[in-house]
């Protein structure tokens, strides 16, 4: 994995202690990632995510507040799809059970951190080459953005440009339908249309005419603006009606 590829994902540190935190910044920044943020507490990892929401969060699980690195796991995983890493002290099973409960990536004790960083490279690296599995990189704007399969509702041409509508966001990209379309087919992303295609796992409903989009999957990060934007019917032309029919 290239210096430019670890740099397209970020990494969200979560830890109360101003030493640790320091520690854990460098060795992520040495491995050659992006950290998108570093938090002490749940709110300060909510925000920041709302900022910039992580691909992996490396979550301590004691912080300042009441809501611990468990209740920041939870409620990350509702906002999108997010790695979790523990970096903790804790090894009582109590505690184990009930992280374990949020269905992290790893566990690690922070001792073993301090004397064998290379742990930590080896997990965020799988992890890493796991989620470039299921995404693609999109340019839009002038950044590079990694976004996975499953959150394409569907995209659709714009003249030379290309809108690809996610749960997450709208992109409009500097490249054509076709092209766009080439990477995802083998993601199951169906045309129905010349100028749509769409991901069926958000098809609710449709006829012979149009397929009607599972509204209530979006995900809370879409503004409002974002949420008028996304069309709630798409059209199906009949020389595709075929292979949805054989998909669906």
């Amino acid at each position: 994995m290239t210096k430019e590829e670890k740099k397209q994902f970020n990494i969200l540190i979560l830890e109360d202690d101003p030493d640790i935190q320091q520690y854990i910044q460098s060795l992520v920044q040495g491995f050659g990632y992006q950290v998108s943020g570093v938090a002490a507490s749940y709110d300060e990892a909510i925000e920041l995510s709302k900022k910039s929401f992580p691909h992996v969060a490396l979550c301590d699980i004691n912080l300042e507040n009441e809501k611990d690195g468990i209740d920041v796991a939870n409620a990350l995983k509702a906002m999108g799809q997010v790695a979790i890493i523990y970096l903790t002290m804790h090894a009582e099973e109590k505690i184990v059970d009930r992280a374990l409960l949020t269905n992290p990536e790893s566990y690690l004790i922070k001792s073993t951190i301090m004397t064998q960083a290379r742990q930590l490279d080896i997990d965020l690296k799988n992890i890493i080459q796991n989620l470039q599995k299921n995404k693609i990189t999109l340019k839009s704007r002038g950044n590079y953005y990694q976004v996975d399969y499953q959150d394409i509702i569907y995209i659709e041409a714009d003249n030379n440009h290309c809108n690809v509508v996610t749960t997450q966001r709208i992109y409009n990209i500097n490249q054509k339908f076709g092209s766009v379309l080439t990477d995802l087919k083998k993601f199951r992303i169906q045309q129905i249309h010349r100028s749509v295609a769409v991901n069926p796992d958000y098809i609710k409903a449709y006829d012979k005419k149009k397929v009607f989009i599972d509204m209530d999957k979006m995900s809370e990060k879409l503004d409002k603006r974002e949420r008028q934007e996304i069309k709630s019917t798409l059209n199906v032309s009949d020389s595709f009606k075929k292979e949805l029919d054989q998909l669906i």
